[in-house]
C-alpha cells in the first residue's frame, strides 16, 4: 500500500465507480493500492449535498 502519497485523478474516478458498484472501502482501497482510511477520508471530504462522491468537485480542487 502507498504511504503518504496523494490520490491522483484516476484513483478518484475508481473510487466513484467502485462506490456506485457498492464495493466496500477495503475493496476500493485494494483497487487503488491505498489504505482504506485514505478512501474513507477522501469520500468524507468530497461528499456532495445529495450524498454522492463527486469526482468533478475533486478535480476542481486539484486545479486550485
Amino acid at each position: 500500500m502507498s504511504h503518504f502519497k496523494n490520490l491522483v485523478l484516476e484513483d478518484r474516478i475508481t473510487i466513484q465507480s467502485d462506490l456506485h458498484d457498492g464495493l466496500s472501502f477495503k475493496k476500493i482501497a485494494s483497487h487503488i493500492n491505498h489504505d482504506c482510511t485514505t478512501v474513507s477520508s477522501e469520500i468524507r471530504n468530497h461528499l456532495t449535498v445529495v450524498g454522492e462522491w463527486n469526482v468533478s468537485f475533486a478535480r476542481s480542487l486539484k486545479e486550485i
